[in-house]
């Protein structure tokens, strides 16, 4: 992975030991909240949450990062509440004692039309951590891995996903320090992966979404993220596009707040007008980290 200050969204609060993970609920629009889920895989060992999505059918996911009781880290964690139940562990895949461990667990979460829910991230092979995709298509019961690729040598991780309004998945992230898109057209399936850009040395896409158009065809794909200049200089924070479900991606956001300062994207989204919103940071002439949000209004 290149060199960043951007950091893994995690959602916790610490004991004074090791991290929880952490899951907050309201049930009045945001004016009160209550703590739905304060878990850890491993009493005494961090655990954090990455990612939720929700199937429209009240059944909720969180995913994450989790330590084993052997101290093994990155471990990926899946788990599900229905209707506003208690939650429960639905999938747990083993971490590592070994250095690939920052670069595994399970980073974000999507629910399909198809019915099928899909977590994405990275697991271990072979000493690397490999991108991978896995797939419920019976609400959480069973798992299986879908896409698992990896560079030649070096880590890979999947970091984003989205569904676009005509099933069409993409998933965003690195491998071998290059950014990287891959999609599915053909509802997730096994075999059905195919990659859509591998661009930018030195670079991660950390963020997708998709929005719809008037015309009936694909909707259009933005990824954000970040690329270096060279291996040793300030990383630019980056969206690109393509239109309607293409495989040629232009540039349309390229940002510093200050030349020769870093910035990174580290997610974005779009409103029902079709408004998009990209999040992350950059620093000033001072130095001093910055929360960002930019955006893109709708044509």
């Amino acid at each position: 992975m290149p060199a960043t200050e951007s950091s893994t969204p995690a959602e916790g609060i610490s004991d004074g030991t090791a991290g929880h993970w952490i899951v907050r609920q309201s049930h009045d629009g945001g004016s009160a909240w209550t703590t739905s889920d304060n878990f850890q895989y491993a009493p005494g060992k961090a655990s954090a949450r990455t990612d939720l999505a929700a199937d429209g059918q009240g059944t909720v996911y969180a995913v994450g990062r989790v330590t084993k009781a052997n101290g093994a880290t990155g471990g990926w964690a899946v788990r599900k509440s229905e209707n506003g139940g208690a939650w429960a562990t639905v999938d747990i895949q083993d971490g590592t004692t070994s250095g690939a461990a920052s670069y595994l667990g399970a980073m974000a979460a999507a629910t399909h039309p198809n019915g099928s829910v899909f977590v994405v991230g990275a697991l271990l092979q072979k000493g690397e951590a490999v991108w991978t995709v896995r797939r419920s298509t019976n609400r959480g019961a069973t798992w299986t891995t879908v896409d698992a690729t990896s560079p030649k040598q070096g880590s890979a991780r999947a970091e984003a996903i989205a569904v676009d309004s005509t099933g069409i998945i993409y998933v965003a992230g690195y491998a071998n320090s290059f950014w990287v898109v891959r999609r599915s057209a053909g509802g997730g399936a096994a075999g059905t992966w195919v990659p859509v850009e591998t661009a930018m040395r030195y670079a991660a896409a950390r963020g997708v979404t998709t929005v719809r158009r008037s015309d009936n065809l694909p909707d259009d794909v933005y990824v954000a993220g970040y690329a270096l200049e060279n291996p040793s200089n300030v990383g630019h924070w980056l969206v690109r596009k393509a239109e309607a479900g293409g495989t040629s991606f232009v540039f349309t956001d390229d940002y510093l707040m200050v030349a020769g300062l870093p910035a990174a994207a580290d997610a974005i989204t779009h409103d029902a007008a079709g408004n998009l919103f990209a999040t992350g940071y950059a620093r000033d002439t001072a130095g001093t980290l910055h929360w960002i949000t930019r955006k893109l209004a709708a044509p």
